[in-house]
C-alpha cells in the first residue's frame, strides 16, 4: 500500500500529502462498481451503482464497502459489509457528533466469502457536520 501511494498518490497540493482521488483504500481482483455515485440526505450518505453489467451479475453476491474519511481530522466512518452488489444501492449512516469538514468518499466490494476485494473507487468529497 505504501509503495502504491508513493508512486501514484503523493502530492504537495494536498495538506495530507496524498491526493484522495488517486489513493486506493482497497485493492484486489474483483470488478469495481459501474456508474458509482453518492448523494447526501439527512443523516446518511446514499451510494448507488450499476447492476446490469455482466460483471455485476457474475459478482452479484459481493458486498459493498463504503468509506467517508476526513483527512484533516483523521476521522472515518464506514461499512465493511453492506448490502449485496445486486442491490445497486446502500446507505452509510452519518454518526452523531461527527467532526465537521470535508469527507472523501470511497466505494469498493468484498466477496461473500470475505477473501477478495475490488480496487476502491474515489467518488468525490462532501462537506459534513
Amino acid at each position: 500500500a505504501k509503495s502504491y501511494l508513493s508512486k501514484n498518490a503523493l502530492s504537495a497540493e494536498f495538506p495530507s500529502g496524498i491526493d484522495p482521488a488517486r489513493a486506493l483504500v482497497s485493492w484486489g481482483p474483483l470488478p469495481p462498481a459501474g456508474e458509482a455515485a453518492f448523494s447526501v440526505s439527512p443523516g446518511k450518505i446514499e451510494f448507488t451503482w450499476e447492476t446490469g453489467t455482466a460483471d455485476a451479475k457474475k459478482h452479484s453476491k459481493d458486498h459493498v464497502m463504503m468509506l467517508a474519511y476526513n483527512t484533516e481530522e483523521k476521522f472515518a466512518f464506514y461499512s465493511l459489509c453492506g448490502l449485496k452488489r445486486k442491490a445497486g444501492k446502500d446507505e452509510l449512516e452519518i454518526p452523531n457528533g461527527l467532526p465537521g469538514g470535508k469527507y472523501e468518499i470511497y466505494i469498493s466490494f468484498i466477496s461473500e466469502a470475505r477473501t477478495e476485494l475490488s480496487n476502491s473507487q474515489y467518488l468525490g468529497n462532501v462537506e459534513l457536520g
